[in-house]
C-alpha cells in the first residue's frame, strides 16, 4: 500500500513540478527492492536515506513537490524506522493539499484535505490489514 501510494499518487505530483528529477522514484524502487529481497541494503541505502531527502531540501519554493519528496523519502525509509510511516501520512496530505489549492488557503481547507486523504490511507491499511496476523511486525 505504501509504495502503492507513493508510486502513483505522490510520484505524480513530484514530477508534475520536477519532470527531470528520479531521486523519489529511485528510492521507492530501492526500497521496493530491498524488501523483495532483490538487493542488499548496502546497495540501496544511500538512495533511499539520502537522495530522496535532498531532493526535498532543494525544493523551498515548491511546497507541493516538496512534500511529496518527503512523503516518497519517509515511505522508502520504513526499513529504517517503521515509524516514517507517519510522516508519509502527513507529507503527502500536504503534498495533494499543496497541489491542489496551493499556499495561499485557510487552515480550515488544508485540515479538511488533510483529514479526506488520511481518511482514505486508514480505509485502504484496514482494506489490506490481516486479521490476527501472527507476524505483525514482519
Amino acid at each position: 500500500m505504501v509504495y502503492g501510494l507513493c508510486r502513483g499518487v505522490y510520484i505524480a505530483i513530484f514530477e508534475k513540478h520536477c519532470p527531470n528529477d528520479n531521486r523519489p522514484r529511485s528510492a521507492i524502487t530501492a526500497a521496493r527492492e530491498w524488501f523483495e529481497g532483490k538487493k542488499k541494503l548496502p546497495e540501496v541505502k544511500n538512495i533511499i536515506l539520502n537522495e530522496c531527502h535532498a531532493a526535498a531540501r532543494e525544493l523551498d519554493c515548491n511546497p507541493a513537490a516538496q512534500a511529496a519528496a518527503r512523503a516518497c523519502g519517509q515511505a522508502s525509509a520504513c526499513f529504517h524506522m517503521p515509524t516514517h510511516s507517519l510522516g508519509l501520512a502527513f507529507y503527502g496530505a500536504a503534498a495533494i493539499a499543496y497541489d491542489r489549492v496551493g499556499t495561499n488557503e485557510t487552515a480550515e481547507i488544508y485540515d479538511k484535505i488533510a483529514a479526506e486523504e488520511c481518511a482514505k490511507m486508514e480505509a485502504a491499511l484496514k482494506a489490506a490489514a490481516v486479521e490476527n496476523e501472527p507476524n505483525p511486525t514482519e
